[in-house]
C-alpha cells in the first residue's frame, strides 16, 4: 500500500525600511522584495498493516537576516535556501502495546553570508552549513494507566564554507545553538477511572557553542519537569513544577556570543484552562486524548533533529526552529488539537497519516 504526499508553496515578501540616525544626521530609506517558491514530497509504503517505511524531500527559504533588522546591504542578497532528505521506518506491536520509529536526515542550507576569500573586506552569500542525524522514538504502554515515551537524537552539524573577517576559515566548526545530542523521557500516568493525571519530563540537552569559531561553550545539563492535572467537565486544572531539582544552567538567546542566560530555577506554575464546546460537540475522552498525543509526538519525535532543521511552522512561517521553540511549538499544537477534534472528527486518519509521513502537519 503506497501513500504518496506532497505541496507547493510560493512566498512574496515586500520590506521597506528607513533608518533616522540622529547623531550623524542623516536619513536611509530602502526596500527589498523576495519571491520564492518551495515544495515537498513523501511517500508512505506500508510493508504490512503494523510496520511501514517513508522518505520524503523537503526544499524552504529564509532571509540572511531578520527582516525586522535587515541592513541595506544585506537587503542586496538573495534568501538562503535549504534542502532536506530524509528516510525513516514506523513500526507498532500491538501486541507488546510498543510503537516505534527511526530516521535518519541530511540537510544543506545555501547562501549563507560569508566573506568574499579574494577580498575579505565583501561580504558575499558563498556560505554553506550541513547537518546529519538520526532519530529514535518509542511509545510504550505496559499498562492501561502507564505511558513511557521517550526519544533519542544525534546530529552532526558543520560548516562547509563560512569564512570570516580577516580571512578565517570556520569550515567544520559547528554552528551556534545546536546541541549535537539531545534526549527526552515522558513517563504520564492515569490512573483508571480517575480525573487526575501525573506527568513528568527528563530531559537532555547536549553541550553547544555561541560563536563560529566554537571557543565559547555552553555545557549540556539535563533537567526534570513534574505536573499534575485534575479534570473538571470542561475544565482542566494544573500544577506544574519546572526545574524540579532546582539545576543551574545556562542558555543563549542569539544575543552578544560572550552574554549567556542563566535559565529559570525551579518555578512553579497553576493553571487553568476551559474549554467552550458547542452542544452536543464534545468530543470523547479517547478521542481528545488521541489527537493531543498526536500534536505532542509531532513535536517529541523531533526533539532534536529538529535544532537547525527546516520545518514549516504555524501560522505559515518557514525557517530553522532552535531547540529553545520547542516547548512553544508543543503547547501551540495541543491547544490547536482542541479545535482539530471539533473541526476535523473525519480527518484523524489524514493527520496520522502525514504524521507517519515525516511528523510535518499541513496548514489544514
Amino acid at each position: 500500500n503506497l501513500t504518496l504526499v506532497g505541496g507547493l508553496r510560493h512566498d512574496r515578501t515586500e520590506v521597506e525600511r528607513a533608518i533616522a540616525d540622529l547623531n550623524l544626521g542623516s536619513y536611509t530609506r530602502f526596500g527589498a522584495s523576495y519571491r520564492s517558491t518551495s515544495g515537498r514530497i513523501g511517500a508512505v509504503y506500508d510493508i504490512t498493516p503494523q510496520s511501514s517505511v517513508y522518505a520524503q524531500y523537503t526544499n524552504a527559504t529564509l532571509p540572511v537576516n531578520s527582516l525586522f533588522l535587515l541592513s541595506a546591504s544585506n537587503a542586496a542578497f538573495p534568501m538562503s535556501r535549504g534542502k532536506q532528505a530524509e528516510v525513516g521506518f514506523k513500526q507498532s506491536i500491538p501486541e507488546a502495546n510498543l510503537e516505534w520509529t527511526a530516521a535518519a536526515y541530511k540537510i544543506a542550507l545555501d547562501n549563507v553570508l560569508s566573506r568574499d576569500p579574494n577580498d575579505t573586506r565583501n561580504t558575499v552569500n558563498n556560505g554553506r552549513q550541513s547537518s546529519r542525524g538520526i532519530e529514535l522514538s518509542t511509545v510504550w504502554r505496559p499498562t492501561r494507566e502507564w505511558t513511557l515515551a521517550g526519544n533519542l537524537a544525534a546530529l552532526d552539524a558543520r560548516y562547509d564554507t563560512l569564512i570570516e573577517a580577516g580571512g578565517v576559515s570556520r569550515v567544520g566548526k559547528t554552528p551556534p545553538h545546536l546541541p549535537e545530542r539531545v534526549a527526552n523521557l515522558f513517563p504520564p500516568y492515569r490512573p483508571d477511572g480517575s480525573k487526575f493525571e501525573y506527568f513528568a519530563s527528563l530531559n537532555h540537552t547536549g553541550h553547544m557553542y555561541t560563536d563560529n569559531a566554537n571557543q565559547i561553550r555552553i555545557n549540556g545539563f539535563t533537567t526534570l519537569d513534574a505536573a499534575v492535572s485534575y479534570r473538571l467537565q470542561n475544565v482542566l486544572l494544573s500544577f506544574r513544577v519546572r526545574n524540579l531539582t532546582d539545576k543551574l544552567y545556562a542558555t543563549w538567546a542569539g544575543r552578544a556570543t560572550s552574554q549567556v542566560l542563566l535559565a529559570p530555577r525551579r518555578t512553579f506554575r497553576l493553571a487553568a484552562k476551559l474549554d467552550f464546546w458547542t452542544s452536543g460537540s464534545a468530543p470523547s475522552a479517547h478521542l481528545q486524548a488521541r489527537v493531543l498525543r498526536i500534536a505532542d509526538g509531532v513535536v517529541g519525535r523531533h526533539a532534536c533533529g529538529l535544532a537547525g532543521r527546516q520545518v514549516e511552522l504555524p501560522h505559515g512561517q518557514a525557517g530553522l526552529l532552535v531547540p529553545g521553540q520547542l516547548g512553544g511549538l508543543r503547547r501551540e499544537l495541543r491547544s490547536h488539537a482542541h479545535l482539530l477534534v471539533d473541526r476535523h472528527r473525519g480527518g484523524l486518519e489524514h493527520l496520522h497519516r502525514d504524521r507517519r509521513a515525516g511528523g510535518v502537519l499541513d496548514h489544514g
